[in-house]
């Protein structure tokens, strides 16, 4: 059985609940290094829900791994703390788990939406295949995606359309550089 999310995941998302690879990211807001998941265009804070107890299990209960600037303490707790940190990534984020669907203010610090930028563009209303998506897409960034939280109306009164979305960082990453791990 393929376990969906209760966030928005397109079906071609390679990083559903079904692959959450982690990393390391520091928010713009001037917060510090710490890990996380991919899931969908989103990046998934696990040192809030850790700090918002959502990881209750003996392994990871009373652990600060997800708060370092790196994955190596995290990498060092083997596979029992690797396999609560996923079967409570998978709950929590699944359609029938409440815990964090339901809990906004969770939400809001440990779902964060990233954006892509593309470089070449396409004809209107011409697809771009996943097999031809390197050849566009030129970086990613963290946004703050405000149209999807506490100000909504303002999305397209008085802002328009496209000033409701705030880039929260002045830089991206050039997916080129990562060639190899995409």
């Amino acid at each position: 059985m393929v376990s969906t999310s209760f966030l928005d995941v397109s079906n071609t998302s390679h990083f559903s609940l079904q692959n959450l690879p982690y990393g390391v990211f520091a928010p713009s807001s001037g917060g510090t290094r710490r890990v996380g998941v991919a899931l969908g265009s989103n990046v998934i804070d696990l040192a809030a829900l850790s700090k918002a107890g959502m990881f209750p299990g003996a392994h990871l209960q009373q652990s600060q791994c997800f708060s370092k600037g790196t994955l190596n303490t995290f990498m060092s707790m083997g596979r029992g703390a690797w396999t609560e940190a996923r079967t409570t990534l998978t709950r929590l984020l699944g359609d029938s788990e409440g815990a964090l669907r339901d809990n906004e203010q969770l939400r809001k610090k440990a779902v964060i939406p990233m954006a892509a930028f593309v470089g070449p563009g396409n004809e209107l209303g011409s697809a771009i295949s996943t097999a031809e998506a390197s050849d566009h897409l030129f970086g990613m960034v963290l946004m703050n995606d405000w149209s999807a939280r506490d100000i909504q109306k303002w999305e397209t009164v008085p802002l328009g359309p496209f000033t409701g979305k705030n880039w929260v960082c002045p830089y991206f990453t050039v997916l080129i550089d990562h060639t190899p791990l995409c």
